[in-house]
């Protein structure tokens, strides 16, 4: 599933973004394998922007690494990391470190993107952000118990797609949310039964303007709608 979704999303990326325009990337094991597929450019003044912390081990769904792959792939001026843990200890912890002048660039240019290539985050027990250590089986229970159903842009929603009252939300390492909703086009790729919950969240916010998904999963969206 991850090749057939990062198949289309290479496709999508290659045919929507135009040259000196303003890219946000995410993470995760889809948008990993859209990178192969998307198409070579050479000198085409895009910046691309990685809209989150990052993990502590390097690992091929790294937000570094997406955003470094992409980055050749696409012959862009510059790359902006948010170089901090994805999630940090407290919200003062965030809060410092939001004021110091090496993440501001990256937080300003996040402001003013053009585009933002994101997957989505479950709450399953397989859900990438658990197995690979972004925080911890506490975070995990806690967040079930607030309501949560799963992240997007890494902010934590409940079903009717509000941020839960948790922690984890005021210690993420992106730009705010309001402030990413805020991005002209925001194209989400995710698939699988477990991505229903919080793909239906999102949808009926209307927080996106593209979805690349599989049949069944979109099948499964439209009969809970139903």
């Amino acid at each position: 599933l991850y090749d057939v979704l990062g198949k289309a999303a290479g496709a999508f990326l290659s045919e929507t973004l135009r040259n000196g325009q303003a890219l946000g990337l995410g993470w995760g094991n889809t948008l990993r394998a859209s990178i192969n597929h998307i198409e070579q450019r050479f000198s085409s003044g895009i910046h691309i922007v990685s809209l989150f912390g990052g993990l502590p081990r390097g690992v091929t769904t790294n937000p570094y690494d997406i955003a470094s792959h992409v980055a050749r792939r696409l012959g862009v001026e510059e790359c902006y990391y948010i170089a901090a843990p994805m999630f940090v200890s407290t919200p003062e912890v965030r809060d410092m470190l939001m004021h110091q002048e090496s993440f501001g660039q990256a937080f300003e240019r996040a402001a003013h993107l053009d585009m933002a290539l994101v997957g989505v985050g479950d709450l399953t027990t397989k859900a990438t952000n658990l197995v690979l250590k972004a925080f911890g089986h506490e975070d995990w229970q806690s967040l079930l118990q607030a309501g949560a159903v799963g992240e997007f842009f890494n902010h934590f929603l409940n079903e009717q797609g509000d941020l839960v009252e948790h922690s984890i939300n005021q210690r993420v390492m992106s730009p705010n949310l309001e402030t990413l909703l805020r991005i002209p086009n925001i194209c989400a790729v995710a698939g699988g039964m477990q991505k229903v919950p919080i793909l239906r969240a999102v949808l009926s916010r209307g927080y996106l303007h593209a979805l690349i998904t599989d049949e069944l999963t979109a099948r499964s969206i439209l009969d809970n709608d139903n």
